[in-house]
């Protein structure tokens, strides 16, 4: 009697706790779950906002670089331009004062000649 009574009672009290407790674990494995779930999205989306930063300053630095290299590359050939315009208009100059000292020469032997002839038709005459 009395003792299957307690003994009922006693075991429906144990079987409560326990599916109250497996009840308690699952809220709190799902609760875990949904917090796992949220730092997970958290951190993913994190990583994302670092790499798309890590991305952009590479292309700025990378975008840095190609205007030095092509800041270089524009001054050099600037360089190997004007040092070609230099050697030209220095043979053309070469030149002009050349063919001005030969018709200088040739100006002065005329009038050399000139006078010279002046001074023999002088002496000739007289």
């Amino acid at each position: 009697g009395r003792f299957a009574v307690v003994l009922a009672k006693y075991a429906t009290i144990k079987i409560q706790a326990h599916v109250r407790g497996m009840q308690a674990k699952a809220r709190f494995l799902h609760a875990f779950l949904s917090v796992l779930l949220i730092q997970q999205a958290w951190r993913a989306a994190l990583v994302r906002k670092r790499y798309a930063h890590a991305l952009h300053s590479i292309v700025r630095v990378q975008s840095l670089v190609r205007r030095r290299q092509a800041r270089t590359s524009a001054a050099l050939r600037r360089s190997a331009i004007v040092k070609v315009q230099s050697h030209i208009r220095r043979s053309l100059e070469e030149r002009r004062y050349v063919t001005k000292l030969v018709v200088t020469v040739a100006v002065q032997a005329m009038i050399r000649a000139f006078v010279e002839r002046r001074r023999f038709l002088r002496v000739k005459k007289g």
